[in-house]
């Protein structure tokens, strides 16, 4: 799949990206995207069960069509639509971190703010993603 990106960086410089994201990097990031590093039993059963719940969705074709596939009609369900949607949109954020910015892990900005302070409630437009690149850490 192809993904044409406009991006900002810290300074505000504008640049172009061609990127292609194979399909099994596609189902990776599908399943993965803001669970850390680590590699772990769950996140393996998490990305098989993700193709599995998905598969409909993810049709070999869209390699060529840079299109999600439609589930058939009988399976139709416009609230799964946009939960897929939602995980389209982190998976390529966390896709596009890693493969422009040098970005080592992407977490869930719920989860890490949940972890600073367990009584937080989310009122707010916030991101869904933190990106991490470890080589510019500061401490």
């Amino acid at each position: 799949m192809n993904i044409q990106v406009k991006s900002i960086d810290i300074n505000g410089t504008v640049s172009e990206h061609n990127n292609h994201i194979c399909y099994l990097g596609i189902i990776k990031h599908l399943a993965l995207a803001g669970q850390g590093f680590q590699p772990r039993l769950y996140k393996l059963m998490r990305s098989i069960g993700f193709f599995l719940h998905y598969s409909e969705y993810l049709n070999p074709n869209i390699l060529n069509t840079n299109k999600f596939s439609k589930p058939r009609e009988e399976l139709y369900d416009p609230t799964e639509i946009s939960q897929f949607s939602n995980l389209v949109g982190k998976a390529i954020a966390d896709y596009l971190s890693k493969s422009i910015y040098g970005c080592n892990l992407t977490l869930n900005y719920e989860g890490v703010m949940k972890l600073v302070n367990p009584n937080l409630n989310f009122n707010k437009t916030r991101a869904d993603l933190i990106a991490i690149n470890l080589s510019n850490w500061k401490t």
